[in-house]
């Protein structure tokens, strides 16, 4: 899979991606958790579902600002 900065993430539409970056911030309730990664180039939000199999990996994050 490509990695990709966020910065150029439009010219990627529709595309499996990877980004390599750090969880900036993350909030969300028992269904969706919202999560915000910064690459140094960008911010840009994810959507993590909680009938997905990463959902448990996510709640147990923790942001590089805490």
């Amino acid at each position: 899979m490509q990695s990709v900065r966020i910065a150029a993430i439009g010219e990627h539409d529709g595309r499996e991606v990877t980004l390599a970056g750090w969880l900036y911030n993350k909030r969300g309730s028992k269904k969706l958790q919202f999560l915000q990664v910064r690459d140094g180039s960008g911010t840009i939000q994810a959507v993590v579902s909680a009938v997905s199999g990463t959902a448990s990996e996510v709640t147990s994050a923790s942001s590089a600002s805490a």
